[in-house]
């Protein structure tokens, strides 16, 4: 099942920083799959997320009519819901940076 797949990211950390917001997705099928650290400047953060490393796993599930942001603190815990957003909001993501 699509929930249940896990890609570590480790070896992209040091590339994305400096980069707008969403601009370091990596494309697996129909997954896009993220670092914790592209999300950590939208305000629905409520506490500082960790530093970016391989167990901290953002998952980004396309789902009509919405995309849903998706994240686990490590390997072993299970996905949660971090926010929703409506095609435009998505859309114009990487322009609000």
């Amino acid at each position: 099942q699509e929930m249940n797949r896990v890609e570590s990211c480790i070896g992209r950390v040091r590339r994305c920083k400096g980069t707008r917001k969403f601009e370091a997705f990596v494309m697996d099928g129909p997954l896009l799959i993220a670092l914790s650290h592209t999300l950590s400047l939208l305000s629905v953060w409520n506490e500082l997320p960790p530093r970016p490393s391989a167990a901290f796993i953002i998952e980004v599930k396309s789902t009509e009519p919405s995309i849903c942001v998706l994240f686990k603190r490590d390997v072993d815990s299970h996905f949660e819901e971090l926010r929703r957003f409506t095609w435009e909001e998505w859309q114009h993501l990487s322009d609000e940076q």
